[in-house]
């Protein structure tokens, strides 16, 4: 990777501003009604790059092979609006404003990381990211404390900052990540930290990071957060098995397993969605004989009625109903309707022949129904190259940036079954955080 060049004293200003035009972006990267701002911001980052040295001497050839599929995956898109849309023009729309601008970040975020890396500042910059990214997650213990101060009720569920739990749950299950990816780098797993942040901060943000997931209350993120932890645990157990003594590793396995199961016990009782999920998801799978999941989601929409006389819990029922009714469409059309965030409510309108408007609530369904059974395959086989990235990263050469972008590209796939999570600000931001994590990994390759 010697195409990048090295940053001596005198750009140390231009390295400042580029940080600084950084920090914007991720201040107000979440919060609704900042679209202008975020592209004024990612427009200036943009032009504070030297690009120069990407398209010069060859450098290119030397990109990671999963940015080179990712490459190829952007022309089968475009190629894919262009011949088999059943709206050319929207999904030209949709893949320059929403697709090519993920892309530039996935760029920009590699050549920020790598700058990083030659001057020796990779863990300042992840901690900066890291610690901005946390701003919101603060921000919301900090106003769920007001909220039950003057209103007497803990606030489940409520994100005021973000305007979603959903977003905002995105954000905590991202820093709990990084947490948990830097506590196993210093647990003697890695020569050096992933974060700047002292050993006492990395603590106290990962006992607070897992009160905004309880006080959020999102079932996705529930999910995501208990994989992260066992994941997490399993791998600390794998390097520890010979090292430790037994007695102490079965300890410290059975204390695990009471954690977990603290914490699946904590979040059912807190969530009386649950209670109702069992009873709801057969009548939800039943979209012939139950049609609200057809109708406007309004307050005039009406929920089926479960045995017991209780309405079935609502998003549960059209999470599972979207899902059905959308696998139906993709076997209607196995080559896609064309590339849109809302993919989903163009099959449905070609389908029943009425408007329709929306997406499914699951990222892979709707891209699944945009691009057809190909581009899911493309999509799965870019996943596929990062996830080996990282995971060759970390398990050869202990590099934790390998294990985050390990943790990263598998909790952004989970996310994407039952969550919209590719489209938007989260889509950006995690190609932004994939470009960032793919530097020191292809930085630690080339030397070996």
């Amino acid at each position: 990777m010697s195409f990048i060049l090295d940053f001596s004293k005198r750009w140390a200003w231009w390295q400042s501003l580029q940080w600084l035009l950084l920090c914007g972006l991720l201040l107000v990267w979440s919060i609704p009604g900042t679209i202008a701002l975020r592209n004024l911001f990612i427009v200036s980052l943009a032009f504070s790059i030297d690009w120069r040295s990407l398209i010069s001497s060859g450098g290119w050839r030397e990109l990671p092979g999963a940015m080179w599929a990712i490459v190829g995956l952007t022309m089968a898109i475009l190629l894919h609006s262009l011949t088999l849309s059943s709206d050319t023009q929207w999904s030209l729309q949709e893949f320059s404003g929403q697709w090519l601008k993920a892309m530039l970040l996935l760029l920009m975020g590699f050549m920020l990381a790598w700058q990083a890396v030659r001057s020796g500042c990779m863990e300042n910059l992840l901690g900066l990211v890291v610690g901005l990214l946390a701003l919101p997650v603060l921000f919301t213990l900090l106003d769920g404390c007001w909220m039950w101060w003057h209103d007497g009720a803990i606030p489940f569920g409520i994100a005021r900052l973000t305007g979603s739990r959903t977003g905002t749950s995105y954000l905590n299950n991202l820093l709990l990540a990084f947490l948990a990816v830097d506590l196993l780098a210093r647990t003697g797993q890695s020569n050096r930290p992933l974060l700047s942040w002292s050993l006492p901060w990395v603590l106290v943000m990962g006992i607070l990071g897992l009160l905004c997931t309880w006080l959020l209350a999102t079932r996705n993120g529930n999910i995501g957060v208990l994989f992260l932890v066992s994941s997490s645990l399993l791998l600390y157990l794998i390097h520890h098995w010979y090292q430790l003594p037994k007695r102490r590793l079965l300890a410290f396995l059975l204390l695990s397993v009471a954690a977990v199961v603290i914490f699946i016990s904590v979040s059912y009782r807190t969530d009386a969605r649950w209670s109702r999920f069992l009873e709801t998801a057969p009548i939800a799978w039943d979209i012939d004989h139950h049609d609200a999941w057809r109708k406007p989601i309004n307050e005039t929409a009406q929920m089926p009625v479960l045995d017991g006389g209780e309405v079935a819990e609502g998003s549960a029922y059209l999470r599972l109903s979207w899902i059905h009714s959308g696998l139906r469409l993709v076997a209607k059309y196995p080559l896609g309707v064309g590339y849109g965030r809302n993919a989903y409510g163009h099959a449905m309108s070609l389908y029943y022949h009425e408007p329709y408007t929306g997406h499914s609530h699951s990222g892979l369904l709707d891209w699944t129904l945009g691009l057809g059974i190909p581009g899911l395959l493309l999509w799965l086989y870019v996943l596929t190259l990062l996830f080996r990235h990282g995971w060759r990263a970390w398990f050869l050469w202990r590099s934790p940036s390998g294990l985050m972008l390990v943790f990263l590209v598998s909790g952004f796939f989970g996310r994407s079954l039952l969550d919209s999570n590719m489209r938007d600000h989260m889509m950006e931001m995690a190609f932004f955080l994939f470009g960032l994590l793919l530097a020191p990994v292809a930085e630690q390759q080339d030397r070996t």
